[in-house]
């Protein structure tokens, strides 16, 4: 349960010395001494929930779960944020993954050294990096990332790629339904995906795609292109310049609808009403 107070800062309660005990917490939302009260992980913690409604407090809800299960009893008391959302409601609201702004980098990689990202989502022998820093300088040194749903669809791998300004092929996005992954420019990587898929013919498909992916479509593609010269990373710069037009919009996107602050000053914005 997250606590924005309204009689004192935000720091003061952060403070080792003045974090609070249950008992002084349950005084204080006896007192409706918060502005608002956030459960930031409803079907995981509902502390004092009866005390916060009896008292009238305002609050609202977060189901950050990678389902599309709703907790009806709690969406019918406030405004109720779901990821993985299906249909919203004057009260369920859709809510993605954000990044903090300062994990976004300032500018693209005009000298990427990768056509696609050596990371494959699933194969764990890709799985190398032992530190953020490694890892993120993999995705600004491609040009593009393989990306798809994992136990939901909103994966935070997604907002990895695109801080970091890559551009995700995301081998579902035109299945994903309209209000999960709401904040995410799923139009333009609908564009990209069917305009740049042609390069994963480059690479074997036993090695990049799951097996829900695999048809006999794909491995003919590979054994074609394998029989043809493959493309070459500075070959394709030279005839597709507009990827690097891809990456700044991507990233301007990112930089202006994906950070925490964006999602935070929405979910304010949603609440005034109560």
């Amino acid at each position: 349960m997250a606590h924005f107070p309204s009689g004192a800062k935000a720091t003061e309660l952060s403070k080792p010395s003045n974090f609070l005990n249950l008992q002084d917490l349950q005084n204080l939302l006896l007192s409706i001494y918060f502005d608002l009260i956030v459960y930031g992980s409803i079907r995981r913690s509902s502390h004092f929930l009866d005390e916060v409604i009896k008292s009238n407090n305002k609050y609202i809800f977060i189901d950050g779960e990678d389902d599309r299960v709703i907790d009806n009893n709690c969406a019918n008391k406030s405004f109720y944020f779901k990821r993985e959302l299906l249909k919203e409601t004057s009260n369920i609201k859709p809510i993605n993954f954000s990044i903090p702004k300062e994990k976004i980098v300032k500018a693209i990689n005009y000298n990427p050294k990768n056509l696609l990202s050596p990371l494959i989502p699933g194969k764990i022998q890709t799985y190398i990096y032992k530190d953020e820093k490694s890892y993120n300088q993999m995705y600004q040194n491609s040009i593009f990332a393989l990306t798809y749903r994992k136990g939901g669809w909103d994966c935070f791998r997604h907002y990895e790629i695109l801080m970091n300004a890559c551009i995700p092929l995301h081998l579902e996005i035109d299945k994903c339904p309209d209000k999960t992954l709401e904040k995410l420019p799923k139009d333009l990587l609908k564009e990209v995906l069917n305009k740049y898929k042609w390069i994963l013919s480059n690479y074997n498909p036993f090695f990049i795609y799951k097996y829900k992916f695999l048809d006999i479509k794909k491995i003919m593609s590979f054994l074609i292109s394998s029989i043809k010269s493959k493309t070459s990373l500075e070959n394709f710069i030279h005839k597709n310049q507009e990827v690097f037009e891809i990456k700044n919009k991507l990233l301007n996107y990112t930089k202006n609808n994906l950070t925490t602050e964006v999602t935070v000053k929405g979910i304010i914005e949603r609440v005034k009403s109560l």
